[in-house]
């Protein structure tokens, strides 16, 4: 199933597969304009769920049982009202069932009957309500497996809608998984920081340290001019010097390298005062990250990254 997801930014439209974009997140929501072909397949009814539909009651109800339903099925949850489904949708369904085109123009129904709409709705499509206990689950896993690969809550979120939709459970508001995929990314950082400290000798905290004080940091970051014998010389002597603050027994974990590039990346932008504000452990680890970098730099794997 392909599903249509609502726009980043005006006039955006996005087509997301099943699977996982690099960027942007398949939270599930209907765009205002849906193409012709999109729209056939998200609305077709099968024979059982006309069925279902048939059982419900009067006209009102089928045709709001049969635009939940549907709806559902592409978004994963029941959390919006008939206004916020596009307007060609709401009439195709018309069209679908059979109904007045008069039910199109419905926007809003009260609590109580949207409970007697999507409850009998729910227990069709077999999907259950992601309570607290589930939304712990989630958040632990995420935390232990892609939030210590990835540090961009797009792509957290993206692994969030994955992991409740393959099980079956209603997925909650963006608002919500965005706060928990951004829980998840401070709790991995925060263990993969202690497990650099715990990495480290006292005296080599002591000497990470030291990088922030002075103004030797910001010569470690000062970009190489062109190449000359002369400045050939002077970066010779800067590889050497860095070389000293690098770790005996360095721990480093694949799964973290983005988590690493991204102390780097702080590091380079903050100054030298601002790194000396920032909280020692976390300081050890951005110092840290950076010079990995520049260990992978003179050992000629990443040399674009010295900017």
């Amino acid at each position: 199933m392909t599903w249509t997801v609502k726009p980043q930014s005006p006039g955006e439209v996005k087509q997301v597969p099943s699977g996982m974009p690099r960027k942007g997140t398949v939270y599930p929501w209907l765009p205002a304009i849906i193409d012709d072909e999109t729209l056939a397949e998200i609305t077709t009814l099968e024979s059982g769920e006309l069925a279902f539909i048939s059982q419900q009651g009067r006209p009102r109800k089928q045709y709001l049982s049969g635009l939940y339903l549907k709806a559902a099925t592409v978004l994963g949850y029941f959390h919006f009202d008939p206004r916020d489904l596009p307007l060609q949708f709401r009439r195709e369904m018309t069209f679908r069932l059979g109904c007045d085109q008069q039910f199109a123009p419905i926007l809003t129904i009260d609590k109580g009957e949207k409970s007697r709409i999507i409850q009998p709705v729910r227990s069709y499509l077999g999907l259950s309500k992601a309570e607290q206990d589930v939304l712990d689950t989630l958040r632990n896993w995420l935390e232990t497996t892609i939030a210590r690969k990835e540090t961009e809550i797009p792509m957290v979120v993206n692994a969030a809608v994955h992991y409740l939709r393959d099980r079956k459970f209603e997925l909650p508001t963006r608002n919500k998984l965005n706060a928990i995929a951004d829980n998840a990314i401070k709790q991995a950082t925060k263990h993969f920081i202690d497990l650099i400290n715990d990495s480290l000798s006292p005296k080599e905290q002591t000497l990470l340290e030291s990088l922030a004080k002075g103004n030797t940091l910001e010569r470690f970051k000062t970009p190489v001019p062109q190449a000359s014998s002369n400045n050939l010389a002077k970066e010779i002597h800067r590889i050497v010097q860095i070389k000293g603050y690098f770790p005996q027994k360095f721990f480093f974990d694949s799964t973290f390298r983005l988590h690493l590039e991204s102390f780097a990346e702080l590091t380079r932008r903050y100054t030298t005062p601002e790194v000396e504000q920032i909280f020692k452990k976390r300081q050890r680890a951005l110092i840290l990250g950076k010079i990995k970098h520049w260990d992978e730099i003179r050992h000629g794997k990443e040399g674009n990254l010295l900017k």
